[in-house]
């Protein structure tokens, strides 16, 4: 009988093949190529200061980085989104079996990864909340956003439970007069928002 040893990495990614796994750490390979990255981008003039990941301190939350530097369990965490945007009758423990990453891997990268689709200047940006069922919380919501020059197209709300429910806002950013990363900051300060997500960024 062949015996095949499974290890998770410390990425939570499963393989199959241990002598291979330790040859390849996905982790410190990822570690020296963002590093090379950002040291470049600073000597360019590009990042802010030292002190951050891998000794720099980036000047905004988000960065855009190509997928083929990416460990592969970022790109995992994309599929399993894809699934289950594509299938809402796909359940998350169905979809990261498919993927092959554990269900605490997902939810422990979900709120961080996410596609940017065709361009690398986002004019449109989704966000998903969930939020207490009170009077003026949403308005609020969209007050911020108005007052930073951002455009509503769309705003789509669950029916409520337990006095909570699911909001989720399109609008328009490319006019927009503060960051993306000040105007998701001064949202989550709202009271009676509980979970704030930021599901993609369009071109």
């Amino acid at each position: 009988m062949k015996m095949v040893y499974i290890i998770e990495d410390s990425l939570g990614v499963q393989h199959e093949n241990v002598e291979l796994f330790f040859k390849f750490n996905f982790l410190w390979l990822y570690r020296q190529i963002i590093c090379a990255i950002l040291h470049s981008m600073a000597i360019r003039g590009h990042v802010f200061a030292y002190g951050g990941l891998g000794g720099i301190m980036i000047k905004n939350d988000y960065l855009m980085i190509h997928v083929d530097v990416l460990p592969e369990v970022f790109i995992k965490v994309i599929e399993v989104k894809e699934l289950l945007r594509e299938n809402s009758e796909l359940s998350v423990a169905e979809a990261v079996g498919i993927v092959g990453i554990s269900r605490s891997t997902f939810y422990k990268y979900n709120e961080f990864v996410f596609t940017l689709t065709d361009g690398l200047v986002g004019k449109k940006a989704t966000i998903s909340m969930t939020l207490s069922h009170h009077l003026g919380v949403l308005s609020k919501i969209l007050e911020v956003i108005a007052n930073n020059k951002g455009n509503i197209l769309t705003i789509s709300q669950s029916i409520p439970i337990e006095n909570k429910a699911s909001v989720t806002i399109t609008f328009d950013i490319s006019e927009m007069t503060s960051t993306l990363s000040s105007l998701t900051q001064e949202i989550q300060k709202i009271e009676g928002v509980y979970k704030f997500v930021l599901d993609a960024i369009e071109s």
